[in-house]
């Protein structure tokens, strides 16, 4: 990308139909596009979207709803407002530590800018766009300019941090209720299908699990929140220390 180039943060564009290849980024590419993210405001802002994306699983949309009061520190915990696909009116995420000190990070940063609690997490900066939330069109031209600054040749686009999410739950063994929970999907078989396409092998290696009795999903219903969320943070952790290592 050309040096001084800037992205802006407030565009009519929209992306009406568009799919995105299912190949989830690996934990290697995730850090170069973190590493690329520059060490201006706007640069914290995109290493802190990137992070809670990366960890937590949440689409694009999903991450540009949310407010500084969703973020539960305490518990590690991210309360999605007005989630996609679900039941519920909300539902409640798990989110690793990293990707709260980066959020942190932001929040301090966009604080020296003059920007209120008040407004959205993730907003602009800038002009008319300032204490507004970003735009999808903003995100969708930003992870390509990261991925050539970052030297990636393959096509890199926001769903795909999700993918990454999803792919490290289940290498790390996580029951599928509990991924199901994570990306907020309706039913078990769209959780399936997901996994199908983003994390083939490991779907294979737990079915030959099931079929040896040495893992027995829990029935329908029978698992409670605490548990689900009390898995989540495990997950998290081991994802943590996975791509660490």
């Amino acid at each position: 990308m050309a040096k001084g180039k800037r992205i802006k943060e407030v565009s009519p564009q929209k992306a009406a139909g568009k799919t995105y290849e299912s190949r989830p980024l690996s934990d290697e590419e995730v850090n170069r596009l973190l590493k690329a993210c520059r060490r201006t405001a706007t640069g914290v802002r995109a290493r802190a979207m990137i992070r809670v994306a990366w960890r937590s699983g949440l689409r694009c949309s999903e991450v540009l709803q949310l407010r500084p009061e969703h973020i539960d520190r305490e518990r590690g915990l991210v309360h999605v407002p007005r989630p996609k696909g679900g039941t519920d009116r909300r539902r409640t995420v798990g989110i690793s530590e990293d990707a709260l000190e980066a959020v942190d990070r932001w929040l301090v940063e966009r604080q020296k800018l003059g920007v209120g609690p008040q407004s959205p997490l993730f907003c602009g900066i800038k002009g008319k766009g300032r204490g507004n939330r970003l735009l999808p069109s903003y995100v969708r031209r930003l992870m390509p300019a990261l991925a050539e600054r970052a030297g990636l040749t393959r096509r890199v686009h926001f769903h795909a941090l999700r993918h990454s999410c999803a792919s490290a739950w289940a290498r790390a063994g996580v029951p599928m209720p509990e991924i199901q929970a994570q990306l907020g999907h309706k039913s078990l078989q769209t959780t399936s299908t997901y996994l199908a396409h983003v994390a083939p092998d490991q779907l294979g290696r737990t079915a030959e699990r099931v079929a040896s009795g040495i893992h027995k999903p829990e029935p329908a219903g029978m698992v409670s929140r605490e548990e689900v969320q009390r898995l989540i943070a495990e997950a998290l952790r081991a994802a943590k220390l996975s791509s660490s290592e």
